[in-house]
């Protein structure tokens, strides 16, 4: 495969441009904001909390805890690899990594399914046209599900169609930018082992399919259930009568590639085996018995009668078997086929994983792909219908303009996302920063603690590596080191045992939302779904979030309330702690909300002076 050529080259001139479109837009509504900010303010969901691990892990440091007092005893158990290579490259580019690994990452994305449609087609001119395509409908739905004029019921609709795209083939950052490509990149592969009617496999093929689940396997293990699955029904049906015959011929490639899967168990067996065991628990993860295997994989049948299920497996089934009225040859069928298998694996793949395991987490993500595995069939053979009628027109020029409507729609898309950002608080955090640097807080052993991400990031790019942070997700501390860091912010706050006993109740008498924001700082850890919630169940919750539990699906992991025993045990520690002065930071920095403004006593009275302030933030220092 020659890698430069004009092909190549077009993709990675579109990807680039699909990419910095949005730091274009951002340029033309405020040419003066600070690039670093830039990079915090457009990036997608949960970025600030990704890039923190991604600064803890540049410096070799997987206890992810940024303190010099209160250490953690245990790594923290995220699945590094879909943050490596950003990790590795941190320390020479700064933050500035995060634009360029958007781009070549966003390209090798792209590249990869653009060589898929290329293998599927065996035409350039059709891979690229289905690209594009590909991309229109990710904006193309963003723009249907921004519309004002339409009723929330056809936006929650574009809205679903959009999602499955958007979380297989989008920027954000790992998944799918960095997770998918080593998806598409495990496809390619296959596809190219497909090109031939050799028995014998190519070594540096199963090489390729080695290493990729390693990555799979310690980034989005989801990923590497499908494909495995997808492996094995390719090649029985590829060879069918031929497959001993087949894995005889490839006993040592077999070897080769099982040695390279071991090695990724081995090192996520070692990630489990010194991460900090509550960790598990904050991301969601939960151990099922029998019964309760039972109820999850009964609730997984019923949504292959849901409308939309049925109508994707519909639809495939009826591609997969009208291939000679599609006018698909004998020689291109398992071309396509390839599709349907990963269909059919990703469709297999929660049953199977379900059944063989004693521990879940995020079920619905392996929906999420079946959704986007089935769409991705019927996608390429509608395709391939379209160019079955000779159109009187050049597809190249029919590219190029859907290239324009989807460059505009995503200009479009882009601006309307920034036009209504906060310029004034962009404006105060480029004021911190000045701050920061005249008060010369740079490459200090001060600790700092602020309720606002960008404001942690600026310290950290100042070379100062200590904070106080308060987020289970991106910490390795134990639940119990956890809670007492809280504890000790909320006691130089001044918070009360009343305020903090409502705050644990916050939200449970609310059908509109469904996160207590206590619960969010353990991240999942006080998850309630129909499975998933202290016992007994009559005793520890309300009869009205007793019901709202019962109805909420094992897939959903979002609704957070904590529990009556819970209560009581974390209401009776805070009104016996104690304030721990040797965790408290040397600097505070928090936005100007009304509940902060009372806090600001609380904190003179513990000797902090408020030393900067704007329209966004108050900065207080802690006094010797």
């Amino acid at each position: 495969m020659k890698f430069v050529n004009l092909n190549n080259l077009i993709i990675l001139f579109f990807s680039t441009l699909l990419v910095l479109i949005k730091y274009i837009v951002s340029y033309f509504l405020n040419y003066e904001e600070d690039f670093f900010f830039k990079i915090l303010r457009i990036s997608y969901e949960d970025f600030e909390s990704y890039a923190l691990l991604v600064e803890s892990f540049s410096r070799l440091d997987l206890t992810t805890d940024w303190s010099n007092i209160l250490r953690s005893n245990n790594l923290i158990g995220f699945p590094f690899l879909s943050l490596i290579w950003h990790a590795i490259f941190f320390n020479l580019f700064s933050y500035y990594v995060f634009i360029i690994f958007e781009i070549v990452f966003y390209f090798l994305l792209l590249f990869f399914i653009f060589k898929i449609f290329f293998l599927i087609y065996k035409s350039y001119k059709i891979a690229f046209f289905s690209l594009i395509l590909l991309l229109l409908g990710i904006e193309l739905l963003t723009f249907l599900s921004s519309l004002n004029v339409l009723n929330i019921s056809k936006v929650k609709l574009f809205y679903a169609l959009l999602l499955p795209l958007n979380e297989s083939y989008g920027q954000r950052f790992p998944h799918p930018l960095v997770t998918s490509v080593y998806l598409f990149f495990f496809i390619y592969v296959v596809s190219k082992i497909n090109e031939s009617n050799d028995l014998f496999i190519k070594p540096k093929y199963v090489f390729f399919l080695g290493i990729i689940s390693i990555f799979l396997l310690n980034s989005f293990f989801f990923h590497f259930i499908q494909v495995s699955i997808f492996l094995i029904i390719f090649f029985v049906l590829k060879y069918k009568s031929f497959y001993f015959n087949f894995l005889k011929i490839n006993i040592f490639n077999l070897v080769i590639y099982l040695l390279l899967v071991a090695i990724g168990f081995l090192i996520l067996l070692l990630l489990l085996h010194f991460s900090e065991p509550d960790y598990f628990y904050r991301l969601g993860g939960m151990k099922i018995n029998l019964t309760e295997k039972i109820v999850i994989l009964q609730v997984l049948i019923k949504k292959l009668f849901q409308l939309e299920m049925l109508l994707i497996i519909f639809l495939c089934f009826l591609a997969r078997y009208n291939y000679t009225k599609i006018k698909i040859e004998k020689k291109d069928i398992f071309n396509f086929d390839l599709l349907y298998v990963f269909f059919l694996a990703s469709l297999l793949s929660p049953y199977f994983f379900v059944a063989f395991t004693s521990k879940i987490t995020h079920l619905y993500h392996f929906w999420t792909t079946i959704k986007f595995s089935g769409f991705l069939f019927i996608f390429v053979v509608i395709i391939k219908i379209f160019f079955n009628f000779k159109f009187n027109i050049s597809i190249k020029k029919l590219s190029i303009f859907l290239c324009a409507i989807l460059l505009v729609l995503n200009f479009y898309n882009n601006f309307f996302k920034q036009i209504n950002t906060n310029y004034q608080m962009v404006k105060d955090r480029n004021d911190i920063k000045l701050f920061l640097i005249d008060r010369n807080f740079i490459n200090t052993k001060k600790t700092i603690f602020s309720d606002d991400y960008a404001v942690m990031h600026i310290w950290l790019k100042l070379k100062n590596n200590y904070l106080i942070v308060i987020n289970g997700f991106v910490s390795s501390y134990s639940d119990e080191l956890l809670e007492n860091i809280i504890f000790n912010y909320l006691k130089i706050t001044g918070v009360s045992l009343l305020a903090f006993e409502n705050m644990l109740i916050q939200y449970e008498d609310s059908e509109e939302f469904n996160r207590n924001n206590f619960a969010q700082a353990f991240t999942y850890k006080y998850s309630v779904n129909s499975i998933r919630h202290k016992k007994p169940i009559e005793i520890e919750y309300s009869s009205r979030l007793k019901n709202r539990i019962m109805q909420t699906s094992p897939l959903i992991l979002w609704h957070t309330f904590i529990s009556k025993s819970e209560k009581n045990r974390l209401s009776k520690k805070y009104n016996n702690f104690k304030l721990n002065k040797k965790i408290m930071p040397n600097i505070v920095i928090l936005k100007n909300s009304s509940i902060n403004k009372i806090l600001k006593e609380s904190l003179k009275s513990l000797n902090y002076e408020e030393t900067f302030s704007n329209q966004s933030f108050f900065v207080n220092e802690l006094m010797q």
